[in-house]
């Protein structure tokens, strides 16, 4: 099965790499790290918008494709 090997992560706002309005920034080491010591992939993880010092300033929730984050207006993400 595919989803051994690869998730997609859609990244709305965020321009091929980085950049864009969305936020770019993930620690993909540390979330690989546990899918390898856990064997369970990861169906969210957390994307930070990055200041001007490279520090986070703000996150969002990203799901596993074809589940979405939806926000729900008070400062929380939740997968759909």
């Amino acid at each position: 099965m595919l989803v051994q090997y690869f998730i997609n992560y859609n990244r709305p706002g965020v321009e091929h790499c980085f950049g864009g309005p969305g936020p770019s920034w993930v620690n993909r080491r540390d979330e690989l790290d546990k899918w390898m010591e856990t064997g369970t992939a990861p169906d969210q993880v957390v994307s930070y918008w990055l200041d001007e010092k490279m520090q986070p300033a703000g996150s969002r929730l990203l799901c596993a494709y074809p589940h979405v984050a939806e926000y729900d207006g008070n400062e929380s993400w939740k997968a759909k």
